[in-house]
């Protein structure tokens, strides 16, 4: 496992960014280029003795001085914001309640879709593993007003609508 020290002696934190700088040389990488690659996760990696390492955990090691125990969460749901104040630590519960809605969701609303059979809007929230249901709505904005009161009620601070 690394250490702070470790990191800390080949990479240079840049806090108003949250991205990493090299400082030492080594093979194709050279000192004071930008450090790391987008992952197909969308996440920012670095290589470090021949292991990739999320930078968001490598900048939670420098500001803290440990590994964090938890899943680490973005804030404003963008992977490659990693400032360490746009991070926490969280539950997988409350990681994925701040996630953004799927691609393929077609309202652009979390939790709400049209039920062609019923004619109306409905809502429904996830929670410890099962489904809800939210009830039936005349419009989208009225399902969207009853996922985001559940969402709001089930994770405080972690809710997220889009």
């Amino acid at each position: 496992m690394l250490t702070k020290d470790f990191v800390a002696s080949l990479l240079e934190y840049q806090a108003t960014t949250g991205s990493f700088l090299w400082k030492v040389t080594q093979g194709s990488v050279k000192a004071g280029r930008k450090a790391g690659s987008r992952s197909h996760a969308g996440y920012v990696q670095i290589r470090i003795n021949k292991k990739f390492y999320k930078e968001h955990h490598l900048v939670w090691l420098i500001e803290t001085g440990s590994w964090p125990i938890l899943p680490l969460d973005h804030i404003d749901g963008d992977g490659c914001n990693n400032r360490y104040k746009n991070l926490r630590e969280c539950s997988l519960s409350q990681n994925k309640a701040n996630s953004r809605t799927y691609k393929n969701n077609k309202s652009g609303i979390k939790g709400v879709f049209y039920n062609k059979r019923l004619d109306r809007w409905t809502a429904s929230i996830g929670v410890g593993g099962r489904r809800h249901f939210l009830g039936c709505h005349h419009t989208k904005e009225e399902a969207a007003l009853a996922y985001m009161t559940s969402a709001t009620l089930f994770f405080g601070e972690f809710a997220r609508d889009a």
